[in-house]
């Protein structure tokens, strides 16, 4: 009798991580209905040259978006020199070259807020958008809630981390094949 009581005691503590799955479920199915997924609101048919990147982007990142989004360059401010501008392109040598400028000239900004600190659940989000600096119009946004956790949560949660969205193009591939593709994507037709 012992035995059979330590094991359901054992087997009762052991449950306490998914005493919140319902909940919990049901709230990220609310929210990722309500407001997360794409929303597209307009594009950018002819293709840009650049983009300016409202958050701080590694040089890796910035290497990367130049390479395979093919923008002639990317601007951004740095964070560890009081935001500052600067234009990134990529030489013939495909290395990174950082032009300090005085004024972004690109149209088109890419915008990120993480969503975090008001959500119930324990739940995370974030929202990317791609904003037109001329008209002031957001054209497309991205809207992600995922959740913060415990250990057992990847055995009994339907999304395993994913989120709301549909994971056949993540939001930068979206972004920057849909909204607004650079030229040299435009010209080749891909």
């Amino acid at each position: 009798m012992g035995l059979v009581k330590s094991l359901l005691v054992t087997l009762l503590l052991a449950t306490i991580p998914w005493w919140d799955l319902l909940p919990r479920w049901f709230k990220h199915q609310e929210l990722c209905e309500l407001d997360g997924g794409y929303r597209e609101y307009n594009t950018v048919a002819e293709g840009v040259d650049s983009y300016y990147h409202a958050q701080y982007v590694s040089e890796k990142g910035l290497k990367w978006r130049l390479r395979d989004y093919r923008y002639e360059f990317v601007e951004s401010s740095r964070r560890d020199n009081g935001g500052q501008p600067f234009r990134y392109s990529l030489n013939e040598n495909d290395e990174l070259v950082v032009e300090k400028i005085e004024q972004p000239v690109s149209r088109y900004e890419w915008l990120y807020e993480y969503l975090g600190e008001e959500l119930p659940y324990n739940f995370t989000g974030t929202r990317s958008a791609i904003r037109d600096k001329k008209t002031g119009e957001i054209m497309a946004s991205l809207t992600n809630y995922s959740l913060k956790r415990p250990w057992g949560w990847y055995f009994s949660f339907p999304d395993k981390g994913k989120g709301c969205i549909d994971q056949k193009l993540s939001g930068t591939e979206y972004f920057f094949t849909k909204v607004i593709p650079s030229k040299m994507i435009v010209i080749k037709g891909e």
